[in-house]
């Protein structure tokens, strides 16, 4: 920081009679000087001297009282090269900008604050120039002094590791260790803030259905219900990459939190289009709530050409927290610097009961475009203004200038408060009245904008998110005590004692976690995990402030969409095992694109006896979006195929695929019996036969026999290569084949997709268009 002052000082050329004077003098002379009466060309080196012997001083051994004084001081004699008459405006808010960053951590003495508050005002709107230009020293060198000085400042046990001009001591416990005992020794402030009330009413909330409309892929309307038997129940949705998964999730999340991925920003160039790219009416999309209410959310451009959502607020059980999680959720979480974690929770912790939350990065987004439409308005009437009066555009593009124009060319050297209230302003024609006061309002939107920028940037400030950090601070006890448990239950890891989650430690919204490890030692999880246990640690987290949100209101209803897979191999059925038994009374969404881990999810759900159903989506097209279907129209187009072709060994491979189908579908369906085989893996061989059984006495009993007799020409002609195929006639395999084709159109429905369920003497689909009963 001193070579920061020489630089700045030299940059300034002072005389040598100037330099040669302040520099010899001691600190209590500066003092006195700084508080007296000098004429600029001295006051700006006389603080800014008084400032370098400060931070000497500090060097020599001095405490962390003493630094913030130093830094105060340079932030005054900052102040006072702002006041130079040289100074461009531009110039005069980057050193503003400059000195009002250096004490963002720093208790303010109220003398400085005013000063500060003055030349914020002054610079008011004003586009800065760069550092370097302004004051000599670029941006990048003083931001890193900045955080070295932060650092020091705070006194957590995180930070007293930084040694910044102290010789480098080395301490002989961990980072991880230190700050796990600064965090148990300390007793931590309480804040006083209340949290906002819960509103229990909708916790029983679930989804029954959804329809899209011209709504990312989906070009033409898309309905999916996820009822089965008349009540919601969770659903599994399967499909290749790209056939529209995301956009069904993305459209519930729309519809009833109005944003998608967890973000208000519906025209950013590099995220997904929310309005099918080959329709010309609004993206719609509509959710059916179990209780018989219909959410529905229009995306529409406003009259300045922005998308906005179009909608009722979002209700209480949708209000706590987002309703989905992704995979770029959990690289958030582990990208983004402890200091500054817990703000990626925000958007779970509303400040406000009657409002969605929000996280600043978010905020920002939106405020940055806000201020843009802003800026283009203020530009736009102030040439208009400009021209009418025929005066620069300077002259009426800032507030100053503005007043002092207004009052000069149109009010007869009358502020404009003394002429509305005189009737002076009455007499202006309207028509220019009407773009003064849009003008002026086009202003205060700039500066609302940007005092809203600077608020929602400043995280590590106590003050600017003291409700979300208190949120924060109380449900993340409740996320720690479970996360242990959670963490060893999926991943058996028995050298891990305890993962503790520190909350607010290293700064105001700080998420630290520490593993404690049961040889003592004490890490952070990048330390000892792999990237697949990281990943795994970020999930739990974010389940286990879904849970908590939960006890506070939200409806018990989450999308995962495609993030299970990001997990490990060796530890995803753990996984999703640990889910099943935490989350039996939720309403679970989930996408899958890979075949195998679709059949091992399904499986597990059915042995937890988790009530859901299935869609798949297939074809997609740029004109037409996806289908929702059973597993039938695909397989169903091989068989066909093959039996267009006229091919023997074709048309047995098709229909032994279709088969195997079957067999999988109805022998857990009707709970055949089954021998267990190594990995639980299983072949027509062994689900068939339980099938035929199942099926003896009922509707398609003949059918079932007739495919029996024939299936052995699966394995002669359609699985593997046998010299007998080459004498199977085309009339065996073709009967064969259409035999396959009829029992599978007698028991997967046409219409809904789904397989016949088996209550007494009768199975049906969810429709009811398909059944088979027993006699």
């Amino acid at each position: 920081m001193i070579g920061v002052i020489d630089l700045i000082v030299s940059n300034q050329r002072p005389s040598s009679r100037v330099a040669e004077r302040y520099s010899a003098m001691s600190r209590d002379g500066l003092r006195l000087v700084v508080r007296g009466s000098l004429p600029y060309s001295e006051a700006m080196y006389a603080r800014f001297a008084f400032a370098r012997v400060a931070l000497e001083g500090w060097h020599l051994g001095e405490g962390r009282d003493e630094l913030a004084q130093a830094v105060i001081a340079t932030a005054e004699a900052l102040l006072v090269l702002a006041d130079a008459r040289t100074a461009r405006p531009g110039d005069k808010a980057a050193i503003v900008d400059a000195a009002a960053l250096l004490t963002d951590s720093v208790a303010k003495p109220a003398s400085f604050l005013r000063r500060l508050r003055a030349r914020r005002e002054q610079v008011q709107g004003v586009d800065r120039t760069s550092w370097l230009t302004a004051f000599g020293v670029a941006e990048t060198d003083l931001r890193k002094i900045i955080r070295g000085l932060r650092s020091v400042l705070d006194p957590s046990p995180m930070e007293q590791l930084s040694v910044i001009g102290r010789g480098g001591a080395t301490l002989p416990e961990s980072t991880a260790a230190l700050l796990l005992r600064g965090a148990r020794d300390r007793a931590k402030p309480q804040l006083t803030t209340e949290s906002p009330p819960s509103d229990l009413s909708q916790g029983k909330i679930r989804i029954a259905g959804v329809t899209l409309s011209n709504f990312r892929g989906v070009e033409s309307a898309l309905t999916v219900d996820f009822r089965r038997h008349g009540k919601p129940v969770s659903v599994l949705i399967f499909g290749d990459n790209g056939v529209g998964k995301s956009s069904l999730v993305d459209g519930i999340e729309f519809a009833l939190q109005s944003r998608v991925g967890r973000s208000h920003d519906f025209d950013s160039a590099f995220a997904p289009a929310l309005r099918n790219l080959n329709a010309d009416t609004p993206a719609t999309a509509t959710v059916l709530l179990s209780d018989g209410s219909e959410v529905r959310r229009t995306l529409e451009q406003d009259e300045r050409g922005r998308l906005r959502a179009v909608g009722p607020p979002p209700s209480s059980g949708f209000r706590w927290a987002p309703i989905t999680l992704k995979r770029s959720d959990l690289l958030r979480f582990l990208d983004i610097d402890p200091l500054s974690r817990g703000a990626v929770f925000f958007d779970y912790f509303p400040g406000d009961a009657e409002r969605m939350g929000m996280r600043p990065e978010e905020r920002q987004a939106l405020l940055q475009d806000e201020l843009f439409v802003a800026r283009v308005q203020r530009r736009t009437l102030a040439t208009d203004l400009a021209d009418r009066l025929h005066v620069p555009l300077k002259a009426v593009e800032l507030p100053g200038a503005l007043s002092n124009t207004l009052r000069d060319q149109l009010l007869g050297g009358r502020s404009l408060e003394k002429a509305t209230q005189d009737g002076t302003w009455q007499e202006i024609d309207e028509d220019m009245r009407s773009l003064i006061t849009a003008l002026q309002q086009a202003m205060f939107a700039c500066r609302k904008a940007k005092k809203g920028l600077d608020l929602a940037g400043n995280m590590l400030n106590p003050i600017t998110y003291r409700q979300e950090a208190t949120q924060l601070r109380k449900v993340m006890a409740e996320v720690g005590a479970e996360l242990t448990t959670s963490f060893l239950s999926v991943t058996k890891a028995d050298y891990v004692r305890e993962i503790h989650v520190l909350v607010g430690e290293t700064g105001p919204v700080s998420l630290d976690m520490v593993v404690e490890l049961t040889n003592g030692e004490k890490v952070f999880p990048q330390q000892i995990f792999s990237e697949g246990y990281r990943d795994l640690l970020a999930l739990l987290f974010f389940l286990a402030v879904a849970r908590a949100s939960a006890e506070r209101g939200q409806a018990k209803v989450l999308a995962l969409d495609d993030v299970i897979q990001s997990v490990d191999a060796g530890v995803r059925l753990g996984l999703m095992s640990h889910v099943l038994d935490h989350f039996a009374d939720w309403q679970l969404i989930l996408t899958i694109h890979d075949q195998l881990w679709y059949q091992q999810l399904r499986s597990l759900m059915q042995k937890r006896t988790h009530p859901f159903l299935e869609h798949r989506l297939i074809d997609w097209s740029f004109r037409g979006g996806p289908r929702i279907s059973g597993a039938t129209p695909h397989l169903l187009a091989g068989i066909d195929a093959a039996l267009g072709a006229g091919d023997p060994a074709l048309a047995a491979g098709a229909a032994g695929r279709l088969l195997e189908l079957i067999a999988s579908e109805l022998s857990w369906r009707f709970r055949t019996s089954v021998q267990r085989t190594e990995g639980d893996r299983y072949t027509l061989h062994d689900l068939w036969p339980g099938v035929v059984k199942a099926l003896r006495k009922s509707s398609v009993e003949q059918l079932a026999r007739e495919v029996d007799d024939a299936s052995v020409l699966r394995n002669v002609a359609g699985a593997h290569y046998n010299p007998y195929a080459e004498s199977l006639s085309w009339g065996e395999a073709q009967a064969f084949a259409q035999s396959v084709r009829r029992l599978l159109s007698s028991l997967n429905c046409s219409q809904c997709g789904e397989w016949p369920a088996r209550r007494g003497s009768e199975a049906a689909c969810r429709c009811g268009n398909t059944k088979v009963t027993w006699h």
